[in-house]
């Protein structure tokens, strides 16, 4: 994982490791003789030194107003050490004569105070008429001399990075740089870090041990923070959201991330898993089918990369990693169409894995820090299963069957959604494999003893309603969990106890279909199992919805 993303890192990274882009929210300019001549708002992006940790450090010409106009004094000296050590820049002569002029800092710091206070965030930087000093080459060429001179004088022998294998770069025991993520700290969080002396061994300590070398280290941190990175956007109703181009949100702490080995545009998981469409899922069937499919122009296959990373509080949690071939990409990904296809109101449509996560997890008005933790278990382990085209674990299962067995029926079945019989169907053809399954609407041909019961019920819970209408407590509410879990002991009773009263009411409707279907069946199974139980609330869903042969006449 860390060396695909230095390979990521170095493909997007620009510029320099010494500098590093940094926003800039005011101007001191000043005259050559390092006079004040005004404080003005700029708010642009500068390059400045980079600083892997900027806790307790000054940066060159650009920090807070704390450090450059002296508000803190502590801070202030560490500014004015750093800037010390690039006395021999002649350029930055002027700053040197405005610090040496209190009357001249005291100016600025007087038309400082009597900006808004909203005015008085961000970063300082210095102007001599109408040049920003770090945009002057020879400061940045010097910033980028006195980086490379200290990472020179800090390497050791005999220490390999661990990511390139090479000791070309220093390894360092500091920070490597942190991430910004969804719930995480605000100064971000970091995918390596040690902390305590369980990280110790052989005398080396913190990043020495699995050392990870300065230039791997930053370029790893530039590839999590390109996949990392967010568009605030508004919606139609005005409400904001974030857009991602390499990643999507699991839960509220947990993202997606992806991205290939080489470029390639036909690639684009937001649209193959998280929101599909039937023109993007014929696009990728005929591109398979006629084996067109574009690569990168190499002998060497592409590849596709994802990581599943939480935040942690000051740590990124990594959930999941997977690196696969874009031909098996491909290959699972139509695998996965397959398994999750589905038609509702007379029209295919493909679910995205964020519909499917959300029937496996219960709604609740004020969900928990457990419920959230609960959505990004699940939805790792879908992600992960569409993507390598493997089994599913039955509690995912278990989950939805929960749900329909403690909710309320309609007439038309509106609480056993089409969302959840495509769940059970995708747990079913993942772990049981047989094609049956893959019929999208009621199955008259199988003949599944668990599949049949549960037609039974849907037409006793039908018949019911024809006799007495919505009621407070259905045949359903009451019966679903006991007749799929145990059908032996509970449809023999629906069928002499409650079926016998609504066909006189109904004058004999369902009967011939009742009688039919329960002859298929002959002796019910004393008890289902598991995925049995997903066989069953199929057979129920799919004869639930269904409008074939109903009518009043007592022949069906």
């Amino acid at each position: 994982m860390f060396v695909e993303l230095v390979e990521l890192g170095k493909r997007v990274r620009k510029g320099h490791d010494a500098l590093k882009e940094e926003k800039c929210s005011l101007d001191i300019v000043i005259d050559k003789e390092g006079s004040f001549i005004d404080l003005i708002p700029c708010n642009v992006t500068v390059e400045a030194e980079s600083l892997t940790s900027k806790k307790g450090k000054a940066r060159l010409l650009l920090d807070k107003p704390e450090e450059t106009l002296g508000f803190d004094e502590d801070k202030h000296e560490k500014y004015l050490t750093k800037l010390a050590a690039y006395k021999e820049v002649k350029e930055l002569s002027p700053v040197f004569s405005f610090y040496n002029k209190p009357e001249e800092v005291e100016k600025a710091r007087t038309v400082f105070s009597k900006l808004p206070p909203a005015k008085q965030k961000g970063n300082l930087t210095f102007m001599v008429g109408s040049e920003r000093l770090l945009s002057h080459d020879n400061v940045k060429n010097t910033i980028k001399k006195k980086y490379e001179d200290a990472l020179s004088s800090k390497k050791q022998e005999h220490l390999l990075c661990a990511v390139c294998g090479t000791d070309t770069y220093p390894i360092l025991d500091e920070p490597h740089g942190s991430v910004k993520l969804p719930k995480g700290q605000t100064a971000g969080s970091m995918l390596v870090s040690y902390n305590t002396n369980a990280f110790e061994s052989y005398n080396f300590k913190g990043n020495l041990n699995s050392g990870i070398c300065t230039n791997c280290a930053r370029n790893y941190i530039e590839g999590l923070t390109y996949l990392t990175k967010a568009e605030w956007l508004i919606n139609d109703k005005g409400k904001k959201y974030k857009k991602y181009d390499h990643a999507f949100e699991l839960s509220d702490d947990t993202l997606v991330v992806f991205w290939t080995k080489e470029q390639d545009n036909d690639i684009d998981p937001l649209s193959d898993y998280y929101q599909p469409t039937e023109e993007r899922v014929k696009q990728l069937f005929n591109s398979i089918a006629t084996g067109d499919h574009k690569r990168v122009d190499t002998d060497v296959e592409n590849f596709f990369y994802c990581c599943t990373i939480s935040s942690a509080a000051a740590r990124i949690a990594v959930r999941d990693w997977m690196a696969i071939s874009i031909s098996q990409y491909q290959k699972n990904l139509k695998q996965w169409f397959d398994d999750i296809e589905t038609i509702k109101d007379g029209e295919t449509i493909y679910l995205g894995i964020t519909s499917i996560l959300d029937s496996c997890i219960k709604k609740k008005t004020k969900p928990t820090q457990s419920d959230a933790k609960a959505k990004a278990r699940i939805g790792s382990i879908l992600w992960h299963a569409a993507l390598t085209n493997t089994s599913l674990p039955l509690m995912i299962l278990q989950s939805v069957l929960t749900q329909i067995e403690h909710e309320k029926t309609t007439k038309y079945c509106k609480t056993f959604s089409t969302e959840k019989s495509t769940v059970i169907r995708l747990v079913l053809n993942r772990n049981i494999k047989k094609t049956y399954y893959m019929n999208k609407e009621l199955d008259e041909q199988n003949e599944s003893k668990a599949y049949l019961c549960g037609r039974l019920f849907a037409l006793i819970c039908k018949l019911q309603f024809k006799a007495q209408g919505e009621v407070n407590s259905s045949i359903k509410d009451r019966f679903f969990a006991s007749a799929s879990n145990a059908p032996g002991r509970v449809m023999g009773m629906l069928l002499t106890q409650y079926v016998p009263i609504y066909q006189k009411k109904t004058k004999g409707a369902y009967t011939k279909a009742i009688t039919e279907i329960a002859t298929r069946i002959g002796h019910f199974p004393d008890k289902l199992t598991l995925t049995e139980r997903g066989e069953f609330a199929l057979g129920y869903y799919y004869q639930y919805s269904t409008k074939k042969n109903e009518n009043n006449n007592g022949n069906n």
